[in-house]
């Protein structure tokens, strides 16, 4: 290896990385898709495409707890709805989304056994969570997205352009 050579773009592989895409198209029918890489490929590091988020720990992996959890969270429907609601471009970027505690996600990783999640698991934890949030917080989120869903098939239905419907 030639003197000052660097591998920017290699990681240690060793601990769990969360991957998303970088870029997904609008008309998609999941924005945010998640999954697990375990570092279980041979060698002491792994190279992950450009196109991807890199969920990990000061360039290193991530507890399996943490990083199943946040996998869980991503690959979630009200992810997926608040991502489409709140960013109006095809790039996602991590630091777009809202994120529960590292106990939470720790807390969901060991709620569900296996992986990949069936999506109702997936769902059903999410949905507890957020509920639990909504009593304390006095909010609740799904109701909000219910009735933004309402009153855009009003708009639609009374024939407003899309510009106005957006």
């Amino acid at each position: 290896m030639p003197f000052g050579y660097r591998r920017p773009a290699l990681w240690p592989n060793e601990g769990c990385y969360v991957l998303t895409r970088r870029f997904t198209t609008k008309e998609e029918k999941r924005r945010i898709v998640a999954t697990l890489y375990e570092s279980n490929l041979p060698g002491p590091q792994v190279g992950f495409e450009n196109r991807l988020n890199v969920f990990h720990a000061a360039r290193a992996g991530l507890p399996r707890a943490l990083a199943a959890g946040l996998a869980v969270y991503l690959n979630s429907r009200l992810v997926d709805r608040y991502f489409r609601q709140f960013n109006g471009h095809t790039q996602v970027n991590a630091a777009d989304l809202p994120y529960p505690s590292r106990a939470t996600l720790e807390r969901w990783r060991q709620a569900v056994a296996g992986w990949p999640l069936a999506p109702q698991a997936i769902e059903a934890l999410i949905e507890e969570e957020v509920c639990q949030m909504s009593a304390t917080l006095n909010m609740d989120p799904l109701r909000a997205q219910q009735k933004i869903e309402e009153a855009l098939s009003i708009l639609k239905a009374l024939g407003l352009p899309r510009a106005q419907r957006n």
